[in-house]
């Protein structure tokens, strides 16, 4: 493993540092590569995304190993998302591969490699069904810590 890696890993396990990375809801994945998607399943709750889902593909699909969906109200709050996604993992020294979908913000689609983030308005998510077209795939069930309100600072 390059220092860089290292790093990333380090910065990445900082963050979320709160979650067990070894539960055995877990064991099925390798435990490190959930940290990036994780922190994206973080960032939308704190910008109020709804129905977050994690699904792992890692056996039924030769494309990626996971997809991560929400919904969000409008536009501009999947625009929103998606930003912050982007930034929140470019700080862990993660870059996307791809991003579509921004123009009209519907569905946008944050290509990762091993995993894509989909963020959906709710008709476009109805529609395309993607929890339904993936039945066969488990659900992964994200840490309830990761939904944990942050902790406050104790003022003297």
């Amino acid at each position: 493993m390059n220092t860089q890696n290292k790093q990333t890993e380090t910065k990445a396990a900082n963050s979320i540092s709160n979650i067990n990375l070894n539960s055995t809801s877990l064991q099925t994945a390798n435990a490190q590569d959930l940290i990036p998607i994780f922190e994206s399943a973080k960032t939308l709750f704190e910008k109020n995304a709804e129905n977050i889902k994690l699904l792992d593909l890692s056996k039924t699909s030769g494309f990626a190993d996971y997809f991560l969906i929400a919904s969000g109200r409008s536009a501009k709050q999947i625009q929103t998302m998606a930003d912050f996604v982007v930034r929140k993992l470019k700080s862990l020294d993660i870059q996307n591969f791809s991003i579509e979908g921004t123009e009209a913000c519907r569905w946008v689609l944050i290509d990762y490699g091993y995993f894509v983030v989909h963020l959906f308005q709710d008709e476009l998510r109805d529609y395309y069904d993607l929890e339904g077209l993936w039945s066969h795939s488990p659900r992964v069930p994200l840490p309830k810590e990761l939904f944990a309100p942050a902790a406050s600072p104790t003022l003297e």
